[in-house]
């Protein structure tokens, strides 16, 4: 049985800022959303993985993002998709969309449908992107 954290609101501040994380902090995107769904019945080992994710960021509060200055490297497009690791069968995907060098869009979000299989997650992941990549306000090579 899974006992319950006291002090949740602790950990439901530290998982809940996910904005911040998706807008300024790729390195931890999927950490946070992966902790987001367990926040209303935190276990111990969800508290212990939110404060590593602190101690992670107080001890690289000196990287930041490196804005690229070559735009003739063009676009290079990443995505990942983690099978069904969500309580109701639904699947983690993420993407990186770089551009020049320079690290221009990432998302991390959970599917909207169950999908079948590993395939068939990836494939969604990459009509997203590809969605993003095109319709997406990025500078044009």
């Amino acid at each position: 049985m899974n006992k319950g954290i006291d002090d949740s609101h602790w950990f439901l501040h530290a998982t809940c800022d996910n904005t911040r994380s998706v807008r300024s902090r790729p390195d931890i995107t999927y950490a946070v959303r992966h902790l987001q769904i367990y926040q209303k019945n935190a276990t111990l080992e969800d508290w212990k993985a939110a404060k590593k994710i602190v101690r992670y960021l107080k001890t690289t509060k000196h990287l930041g993002l490196v804005l690229g200055t070559n735009p003739k490297e063009g676009y290079c497009v990443y995505t990942d998709t983690s099978h069904q690791d969500h309580p109701d069968g639904k699947s983690t995907e993420g993407y990186m969309i770089i551009f020049a060098s320079a690290l221009v869009a990432w998302n991390s979000a959970k599917q909207s449908i169950v999908a079948p299989s590993t395939s068939r997650a990836e494939y969604m992941a990459y009509d997203k992107v590809i969605k993003e990549a095109l319709i997406g306000r990025y500078p044009r090579p």
